[in-house]
């Protein structure tokens, strides 16, 4: 309970309490920072959230991004306080994926299903190159092998799971100001139940 820290939900007046500003500098720089990092870690990972520790000279807070707010806590001395932030680290380092801020719903796809995928993308572009007909923007990026084939679980209204294979996002969120969700969009090939890859799931 001694190194519990209470966290900070808006603006307050008194300048201790500026949340993402840095005493030791423009605070302006510093905010930025922090929201272009959380803006580039949630729109380049699939996260429900994210932490982050601010350093300000001798001075620490802990920060909790999702994709509509962020939660910032007291400042603290880390030299006269080292214990609760190394009790950060060391919770942190036990913690779970999905209590990271990982999203549950998405893992990485298995060989097989990174095949289907791959295939599909290239029987595309065979069909629209011998029919002339458009393409989808940049999609021959699609499949680049910088990006990892992810799995993503989809529920439908009736309750149903469905699977779906993504790669490199189509559409990026290029948002360094932290406002708006994160939103990506994704060329998005399902998974058959009956595929082979399927049962490679189960």
């Amino acid at each position: 309970a001694d190194h519990e820290r209470q966290f900070l939900v808006g603006n307050d007046e008194d300048e201790e309490q500026e949340g993402l500003e840095d005493p030791s500098g423009d605070p302006t720089d510093a905010r930025e920072q922090l929201l272009r990092h959380a803006a580039l870690q949630m729109g380049h990972q699939f996260r429900l959230f994210t932490f982050a520790v601010g350093i300000f000279n001798s001075r620490a807070r802990f920060y909790r991004f999702d994709t509509s707010s962020v939660l910032v806590s007291e400042s603290f001395d880390y030299h006269e306080d080292p214990k609760t932030l190394a009790l950060f680290f060391l919770r942190y380092s036990v913690m779970t994926p999905a209590e990271r801020g990982f999203d549950p719903t998405v893992t990485l796809a298995s060989a097989a299903e990174k095949k289907l995928y791959q295939s599909h993308i290239q029987d595309y572009l065979k069909r629209t190159r011998e029919q002339n007909l458009r393409r989808y923007p940049d999609i021959e990026n699609i499949g680049n092998e910088d990006f990892p084939v992810s799995k993503v679980q989809v529920n439908d209204v009736s309750g149903r799971v469905g699977w779906y294979l993504v790669c490199k996002p189509s559409v990026m969120p290029y948002n360094s100001t932290h406002r708006g969700r994160f939103t990506r969009g994704f060329v998005a090939v399902p998974v058959p139940p009956s595929d082979d890859c399927a049962r490679d799931r189960a």
